[in-house]
């Protein structure tokens, strides 16, 4: 009996005291936790790289849709803006990268793999990461003014002919690139001894009706009509420039182009003959004044190609003056109010330029009335166009620029290099099929930018 005794109170004992389960459970639970710890810490650092991931592709997606550039460029920007942003091997391996920029998303994904420290215990050597995502191209606007050498050097070899097909081509390629023609804006500055601005200047239309207000923005003392006729004494479009106006957006008054005559009267004051003791004139207050006359930013294809197909050759050149008007006439400020506000986001402005030869002053007559009046040289026309350049540049217009024929010279050349917005902007076009080639290629360039992030 004694001996059942101690027996059940050996067992008692035995169950009370835990000490040795305890110890059992801890050395089970201990590889668990140090398991479900590691898991952790790799999966934190598969969560990190997969943020990683997202960010780049993310930044690279968003450069890409507003950038302009044929599908191969944007592709290079892409991997470049991605590459930026993810550096391979630091914290993971790039496995792969997909970067599909098209005309109306830019859609990427990308894999990584991320070696483990705790999970090779049961084998897993590396998790990989993925991340994936798709921007879509908003509509964005654009407005282009095409300043175009209608000088008469042009004529020769017809070279005015390749012009109007250039420029003939660029239209037609912004158009049918165009996801709806409300988004392209164009407008046409024909410029040679001056820039004829046709009818708008008294502020009619084409065809009669009134353009604007109606007030128009020329002096007119003489009470001169618009004319069609450039060989009357009506006025057919021509301006005079201001040298402290002249590289400015300048909203006017201007005076009317009156060809060798005193400004308050048909009176010769230069090219003019005697007949029996009186002054006559050789020409009409018109003369060399451009034939064709600017036309305001427009979303009419065919007005466009029509304005552009009655360019020709005449005067001298006065790059700095065909400059200032293209500003003008993209500028939202009057007297062509056409052009979107600076500031609205929603519309891009461009200025195409090109020319055949150096500025140089006809030896009479031109936007600076009589020549023998001032001393404005050529070095002086050019500096002109660079500080209208640098303003235009400082509102945020893309400035494109175009050398025509290998006649330029050097310090030409570079003058309309630096013009532009950047050296990718700049064309020297010696041969009628590079002029052609370089407006087609600006075309498709700018037609990408009809769409943004």
């Amino acid at each position: 009996m004694k001996t059942l005794k101690l027996i059940s109170r050996l067992c008692s004992i035995f169950a009370m005291d835990r000490r040795g389960v305890m110890l059992a459970s801890f050395a089970i639970v201990i590889p668990i936790i140090i398991a479900s710890t590691g898991v952790a810490v790799d999966m934190s650092r598969a969560y990190l790289v997969k943020n990683r991931l997202s960010q780049a592709l993310d930044a690279a997606a968003l450069a890409t849709a507003g950038s302009s550039g044929n599908l191969a460029q944007q592709e290079e920007r892409m991997a470049d803006f991605f590459n930026a942003n993810f550096e391979s091997g630091r914290f993971a391996t790039l496995r792969e990268l997909n970067l599909n920029p098209s005309d109306s998303e830019v859609m990427a994904n990308a894999t990584a793999r991320v070696d483990t420290f705790f999970m090779k215990i049961w084998g897993k050597d590396y998790l990989d990461v993925s991340a994936q995502v798709t921007v879509q191209k908003e509509l964005r606007g654009i407005e282009v003014s095409l300043v175009m050498d209608n000088t008469g050097s042009m004529s020769s070899n017809n070279n005015i002919q390749a012009l109007r097909t250039a420029a003939t081509s660029f239209v037609n390629i912004m158009f049918a690139r165009a996801p709806e023609p409300e988004v392209i804006k164009i407008g046409l500055v024909p410029y040679s001894t001056s820039v004829n601005v046709g009818p708008y200047g008294l502020g009619l239309e084409t065809d009669g009706t009134v353009y604007g207000d109606g007030t128009g923005f020329m002096n007119n003392p003489l009470n001169r009509n618009y004319t069609t006729n450039q060989n009357s004494f009506g006025w057919f479009g021509c301006v005079q420039e201001e040298e402290d106006t002249d590289v400015t957006d300048y909203d006017g008054p201007f005076d009317m182009y009156n060809y060798c005559m005193d400004e308050d009267q048909y009176y010769p004051i230069c090219d003019y003959q005697y007949n029996n003791g009186q002054r006559y004139f050789t020409r009409y207050p018109n003369y060399i004044c451009p034939r064709s006359h600017i036309t305001p930013l427009s979303s009419d294809q065919a007005l466009l190609l029509n304005r552009i197909d009655e360019m020709q050759a005449s005067g001298n050149t006065l790059g700095n003056v065909g400059m200032v008007w293209g500003w003008r006439v993209i500028s939202p400020d009057f007297p062509f109010e056409e052009g979107a506000p600076y500031s609205d986001e929603r519309w891009r402005k461009v200025v195409i330029m090109m020319t055949d030869g150096q500025n140089l002053m006809h030896p009479t007559y031109s936007a600076y009335r009589r020549t023998y009046d001032h001393d404005i040289s050529s070095n002086d026309l050019n500096e002109k166009l660079e500080t209208t350049c640098e303003a235009m540049k400082n509102n945020e217009i893309v400035v494109y620029t175009i050398t025509f024929t290998s006649s330029i010279n050097n310090t030409t050349k570079d003058y309309y290099r630096n013009c532009a917005t950047d050296s990718t902007k700049y064309y020297d076009a010696p041969g009628q099929n590079d002029l052609i080639a370089a407006f087609e290629t600006i075309s498709r360039e700018l037609s990408n930018l009809y769409i943004k992030n």
